[in-house]
């Protein structure tokens, strides 16, 4: 009987408890979902990126820039080092043709640019970030030549939100997200993403994933994020 007030408070005590953490994780989400909806909705993108990944004893470092603009507009630009050898990557669209140009070998390749680039592009910075971002859009614009027109909302999800915490990035204060990134049929991998306290958009982005036994990272830190708003707004920019 000494016991029952005990057993009795169990129950309630859990309930507080996932009510504390279902908040937390509703928290986190409202905050990713809030900086994915400005980024949609933004005239403008301009990302000042480094990046870093490593798989096994393989891996490389880049230094880029990323600018969308209106009308399926937008460009990437990154040099870097993979394996000790260098390496330079541009893309670029007018809106009717998408310019890839690779160095090595620096030969260029012109194609049609997919309908849904500008909208795609933003949603995939969102996700997983410029480098990784550009470059499935391109791949996923060309597969749907023959398959019709892919839906990038479904082919890279994200879930399962946690809030790490908060850290500095620098000298910026931020909120830190964690959550799954799903790539189609792949495994989920895990990304890590470091938001503005203020401005609530990216300052540091970290994603792994397992291949085979080995895991591969990549890692992003933005020393520029801008966001052109819609109707002639103001521009929201993460400090520097």
């Amino acid at each position: 009987m000494r016991c029952r007030p005990f057993v009795l408070f169990l129950p309630a005590a859990l309930c507080v408890l996932l009510a504390e953490a279902a908040a937390q994780k509703n928290e986190a989400e409202q905050l990713y979902r809030d900086m994915e909806k400005k980024l949609k909705a933004a005239k403008t993108l301009e990302v000042v990126f480094e990046s870093k990944f490593e798989e096994g004893e393989r891996g490389g470092t880049f230094k880029g820039t990323l600018k969308l603009g209106e009308g399926n507009k937008g460009s990437l630009e990154m040099q870097g080092d993979v394996q000790g050898k260098e390496m330079a990557v541009k893309l670029t669209s007018d809106g009717q043709k998408l310019t890839t140009t690779m160095t090595p070998p620096g030969k260029s390749q012109e194609k049609p640019v997919p309908k849904r680039f500008g909208t795609e592009a933003r949603t995939v910075v969102a996700r997983v970030g410029p480098t990784a971002g550009m470059f499935f859009v391109v791949r996923v614009g060309e597969a749907g030549k023959e398959e019709g027109e892919p839906d990038i909302e479904k082919m890279v999800q994200v879930s399962d939100f946690k809030d790490a915490g908060k850290e500095k990035v620098g000298d910026r204060e931020a909120r830190v997200i964690e959550f799954k990134v799903t790539l189609g049929e792949k495994a989920p991998a895990t990304a890590r993403l470091w938001l503005d306290a203020k401005s609530h958009l990216p300052l540091k982005r970290a994603l792994s994933a397992k291949k085979g036994e080995q895991t591969m990272t990549a890692t992003e830190t933005y020393s520029v994020f801008k966001v052109g708003g819609k109707k002639g707004g103001k521009k929201s920019a993460a400090p520097k």
